[in-house]
């Protein structure tokens, strides 16, 4: 490995992903302002210099966490960011982008008032994608379920919410696996 690099920034809730076209999109959650930025090809010291952080909202919620996701099998760069906003920690919402510098603003979900979102992750598969996330019942340990919000032809589904309740979660993550997994 060879660091073509190094900064100075706060170690925050942080994401990243490849597009299809091979750049490098990176997210972060600094204090409530979701920012994002497109490294041209991550491979040339100057792109990393180059590239300037987008303000995509300033409402994001610290501890949940943000998470980004595109489809290597969509042919452009079409990226997605899920946070969830301060304002009642409840609220899901998702930016997308085909290039970095221009993004749109939509909410994935409202949870009821009386729930909290834990953590929050995203992955994109043939083109539809998938936010999935911990609800925390707020009703003492175990009260946190896993739940999934799928996105088909621009619009957001109704949640799956997994039947088994789970201890406190620190995190969550998501990867897409290709061909038979079995």
């Amino acid at each position: 490995f060879a660091a073509l690099h190094t900064d100075a920034l706060a170690d925050v809730a942080h994401g990243a992903t490849i597009a299809p076209s091979g750049a490098l999109y990176q997210v972060r959650l600094d204090t409530y302002t979701v920012k994002a930025r497109r490294i041209a090809d991550p491979s040339v010291a100057a792109d990393w210099t180059s590239s300037t952080w987008v303000t995509i909202a300033t409402s994001g919620l610290p501890t949940p966490g943000v998470a980004i996701a595109s489809d290597p099998t969509l042919g452009t760069d079409s990226v997605y960011v899920f946070w969830v906003d301060v304002a009642d920690g409840r609220t899901i919402r998702a930016s997308v982008s085909t290039d970095g510098v221009t993004w749109t603003n939509e909410v994935v979900i409202v949870e009821n008032a009386a729930y909290q979102v834990r953590h929050v992750a995203g992955v994109l598969v043939d083109g539809e994608i998938h936010c999935v996330y911990i609800l925390d019942q707020q009703s003492g340990a175990p009260d946190e379920f896993l739940v999934s919000v799928e996105r088909v032809a621009a619009v957001w589904g109704s949640r799956t919410l997994q039947a088994v309740s789970r201890y406190n979660s620190n995190g969550l993550g998501l990867a897409r696996i290709t061909g038979d997994a079995n």
